[in-house]
């Protein structure tokens, strides 16, 4: 049989600026050494500290340049940066925001969002109070929006979502709002909302389409819609342009989200066999490279046995997903497992644990819903 849960597991898209290339891999759009080191250069210096403002800012550029490819790498650059302007004001108030932003939004691409609420919340009131109008405003703005998508708070989402596409046009920055266009069309993925799915996606293309990671975010969410759509094999296509551009890019951790959600377009398709090679080949890259992504893997591969009805196999597959995970605080990420948990559980008769599972489900789909209220 085939079960029928729609994973919905987006690609966040790194805010970087416009020209920029990737170290090492020469696709446009994506910060570089060479960026990096001419951001540097141009740094106004502190009084005393020249050196330290350099590398500082040397750190945010990297931070920036690294935020697809590696979180983990780029959160230790930007707290690296936040370390070196510690106590310093005038420009250096700017700068500490673009810290806290890039430490904030590699939290969240890290799946730690308690972590990520309490730098991206504090330093988006900060930059209301005195950078409205600029770029570092409207790019908390965006990574606000994103935790609240990931904390359920979907409404909240769209509006600061909506907030940031508004002022990044105002600013001439097509780039990071076609970026702005495109989370807001995986927030109506998630809502199951597949149609504005793909306007808000082609609405992003017509700003701005130019660019390697943007065209990446694009195939890969514009699959999830797909795959929500039952059209899996145009779904498997989208994630495989996906793919090909994650692997020129030398991203185990991008390949391995990517291949996740090719394993479950390949699954709902009825391709099992095939979609447990997919899902194994993504485990092997995220247990070296991305621990932390390794429970959405053994999602879907809990929801291969339970279409191959081998049920001891598949709850041992969802203990997994869930392991030392509070069920009633869960993020939209787990929200289609839950489902596939509920099923086994009730399958193997444990009914109290598959209430659970059932009531963790009822909640996120409530909070998915509240996108609808806005369309």
């Amino acid at each position: 049989m085939i079960s029928g849960k729609i994973n919905h597991i987006d690609l966040p898209i790194e805010n970087t600026s416009k020209g920029l290339r990737m170290l090492k891999t020469g696709i446009k759009g994506i910060g570089s050494a060479a960026a990096a080191l001419l951001i540097a250069s141009a740094a106004p210096a502190y009084a005393g500290t020249e050196v330290e403002a350099g590398v500082h800012h040397t750190s945010i550029a990297k931070a920036k340049s690294m935020m697809v490819k590696n979180p983990g790498v780029a959160l230790d650059l930007a707290r690296g940066a936040k370390h070196l302007i510690e106590g310093k004001t005038g420009e250096a108030t700017r700068d500490r925001l673009t810290a806290n932003w890039l430490e904030g939004e590699a939290l969240l691409r890290l799946n730690r969002s308690e972590e990520a609420a309490t730098i991206i919340r504090p330093a988006l009131a900060a930059a209301s109070r005195s950078f409205a109008e600029e770029k570092i405003y409207a790019d908390l703005l965006r990574s606000a929006a994103s935790l609240e998508g990931r904390t359920g708070n979907s409404s909240q989402a769209l509006a600061f979502f909506m907030m940031a596409e508004q002022r990044y046009e105002q600013l001439g920055d097509a780039r990071s709002q076609a970026i702005v266009l495109q989370n807001i069309g995986s927030l109506y993925s998630r809502a199951k909302e597949y149609e504005e799915t793909l306007r808000y996606y082609s609405k992003a293309a017509t700003v701005f389409s130019d660019d390697a990671i943007l065209s990446l975010s694009a195939h890969n969410n514009i699959g999830n819609a797909l795959r929500g759509m039952k059209r899996f094999d145009e779904a498997e296509a989208e994630f495989g342009k996906a793919l090909v551009i994650a692997e020129k890019m030398s991203s185990p951790i991008l390949q391995a989200r990517i291949l996740t959600n090719l394993a479950s377009a390949q699954q709902l398709g009825g391709a099992v066999d095939q979609a447990e090679e997919t899902a194994n080949r993504a485990l092997g890259l995220a247990e070296k490279f991305a621990a932390d992504w390794t429970p959405f893997i053994y999602g879907v591969l809990a929801q291969i046995e339970l279409d191959r009805g081998n049920l001891a196999t598949a709850e041992e597959h969802i203990n997994r997903t869930f392991a030392d995970v509070p069920l009633n605080t869960t993020n939209a990420l787990f929200r289609d497992f839950h489902e596939t948990a509920s099923e086994i559980f009730e399958l193997s008769g444990n009914v109290e644990l598959a209430g659970l599972h059932t009531s963790a489900l009822d909640r996120l789909n409530r909070e998915a819903s509240e996108v609808r209220l806005n369309v």
